[in-house]
C-alpha cells in the first residue's frame, strides 16, 4: 500500500472517528442530565431527537449529493466546522426549540454527512479494495467508541456536560486544517486499479438517484438495512432506562462499550476481505445474525454480563453492514452517482434512527416497557434475516448477469 493511499484512508477514519459527536450513543449519555435541564419526559426529549434527527435525514438526500460535485477537502472541513458549531450551540442551548435545532445539526453533521462523505470517498476512489477500504475508514466509529464513551461520563462528572460538549467543539475546530491536509491531491475515482483500465469488464452501468428508488431490489433490502440503525438507535437512546431496568450502574454499562467496538472492528476487518474476495452479497444473508442473538441475550440474561454479549454481537452486525452495504451500491449501481445514492441511503437510515427514540419513548410513556419492545425487536430481525434470503438468488443475477440499461 502506498503513501499515497494511506493518507486517503486516514482521512476516512478521521471523519468516521469525528462523527461520534453526532451519534447516538454519545448524545444519550447526556439524556439524564438534559431531560431534567429542560423538564421533559423520555417520551418528550425522545420527540425532539426523533423531530431533529427526521429534519436531518430529509436535508441529507439533498446535501449528499454535495458530495457529487465538491472536493472532499473542502466538504469535508466544512462539515467539521458545522459540528463544531451545533456542539458549541448544545452547550448554550437553554430552550428546547434551541435543542431541537442543535439536535438537527448534530445529526446532520456528524451522523449524516461525516460518515456518508468517508463511505462515499472510499467507494470511488478505491476499485481493487473497495471493500478493505471500507472497512479501514469505518475503523474511525469503534475506536470512538472504546474511548469517549468513558471519557465523556468522566468528563461530565468532573466538570458537567456543558463544558464537555465545548471541549467537543474545539477539539473539531482544530482538526478540521488537518483533514484539508491529508486530502490534498484528491485522487481520481478508482486510483488503486491495477493496469490503467477505466472500468472493469462487468461494471454495472452508472444508475441516477431517481431510478434506484424505483428499483424493486433496493425496496427489498431496505427493511433488513433500516433494522439496524433502528434498533441500535433506540436501545443506545434509551440506554439508561435500560441500566435502570437490568439494575447495572451507568458507569459499568459504559465500560461495556469497548465490547462493541472490538466486535465492530474484528468484523469490519474481515468484511472488507470477504467482499473483495467472494463479492459484496456474501454475506448479505447473515449480517443480522449476530445481532438477533444480542437481542436474545438482551432479553434472557439479567447479569451485568449480558452488556458485553449484546455489545460484541450488535458491534458484529454493525461492522459488516458498512463495508457490505458500502460495496454492494458500487456493485448494484456504479460509482458516477454514488453521492447520491449513498445520500439517500443514509437519509433513510437516519429517517429510521429518528423513528426509533420517540416511538421507544412515547410507548413506554404509556405503558409497554423496554422489555416487552426488545422482544418486538427481535421478531421483527428475524422477519428481515427470511427476507435477505429469499433475495439472495435475483441479487446474484443482478450483478452477475445484469442487463445493458441507460442510466435514466
Amino acid at each position: 500500500m502506498t503513501f499515497l493511499q494511506i493518507r486517503f484512508l486516514a482521512s476516512g477514519v478521521l471523519l468516521t472517528f469525528l462523527s461520534t459527536f453526532g451519534q447516538t450513543f454519545y448524545i444519550s449519555l447526556f439524556g439524564r442530565q438534559i431531560q431534567q435541564e429542560f423538564g421533559l419526559s423520555h417520551g418528550g426529549f425522545g420527540s425532539i431527537y426523533s423531530a431533529g434527527t427526521l429534519l436531518s435525514a430529509l436535508c441529507l438526500i439533498w446535501v449528499g449529493k454535495l458530495a457529487d460535485h465538491i472536493p472532499m477537502s473542502r466538504l469535508g472541513a466544512a462539515t467539521m466546522l458545522g459540528l463544531a458549531l451545533f456542539s458549541a450551540g448544545l452547550a448554550t442551548a437553554s430552550q428546547p426549540w434551541m435543542l431541537l435545532v442543535c439536535v438537527f445539526g448534530l445529526r446532520l453533521c456528524g451522523q449524516g454527512m461525516m460518515v456518508h462523505l468517508a463511505m462515499t470517498a472510499m467507494s470511488r476512489w478505491f476499485l481493487r479494495f473497495r471493500g478493505r477500504a471500507l472497512s479501514v475508514a469505518g475503523l474511525g466509529l469503534p475506536a470512538s467508541e472504546t474511548v469517549l464513551p468513558v471519557a465523556a461520563v468522566a468528563l461530565t462528572a468532573s466538570i458537567g456536560w456543558r463544558p464537555t460538549w465545548y471541549l467537543a467543539a474545539g477539539l473539531l475546530v482544530l482538526l478540521a486544517p488537518f483533514l484539508v491536509l491529508l486530502l490534498r491531491g484528491e485522487p481520481e475515482p478508482g486510483f488503486d486499479k491495477s493496469g490503467g483500465e477505466a472500468e472493469t469488464a462487468d461494471a454495472p452501468a452508472d444508475w441516477s438517484q431517481s431510478r434506484v428508488l424505483r428499483d424493486p431490489l433496493f425496496l427489498g433490502l431496505m427493511p433488513g438495512l433500516l433494522a439496524m440503525p433502528f434498533i441500535v438507535t433506540g436501545l443506545f437512546f434509551h440506554q439508561v432506562v435500560l441500566v435502570e431496568l437490568k439494575g447495572w450502574s451507568l458507569a459499568h454499562y459504559a465500560a461495556s462499550f469497548p465490547a462493541y467496538a472490538a466486535g465492530t472492528v474484528l468484523t469490519s476487518l474481515l468484511a472488507g476481505w470477504a467482499v473483495d474476495r467472494f463479492g459484496s452479497i456474501a454475506l448479505l444473508r447473515f449480517f443480522l445474525f449476530p445481532m438477533a442473538l444480542g437481542l436474545l441475550a438482551l432479553d434472557r440474561i439479567d447479569g451485568l454480563v449480558a452488556a458485553p454479549i449484546f455489545m460484541i454481537l450488535t458491534g458484529i452486525t454493525v461492522g459488516s453492514t458498512g463495508t457490505l452495504f458500502g460495496a454492494l451500491w458500487a456493485d448494484l449501481y456504479g460509482t458516477r452517482h454514488i453521492g447520491a445514492i449513498r445520500a439517500l441511503v443514509m437519509s433513510l437510515g437516519v429517517a429510521a434512527s429518528a423513528l426509533a427514540p420517540g416511538l421507544i419513548g412515547v410507548l413506554m410513556d404509556f405503558g409497554l416497557p423496554l422489555s416487552i419492545q426488545i422482544r418486538a425487536m427481535l421478531v421483527y430481525l428475524l422477519l428481515c434475516i427470511v427476507l435477505a434470503f429469499a433475495l439472495h438468488g435475483p441479487l446474484s443475477s443482478r450483478i452477475h448477469g445484469r442487463p445493458a440499461a441507460s442510466p435514466s
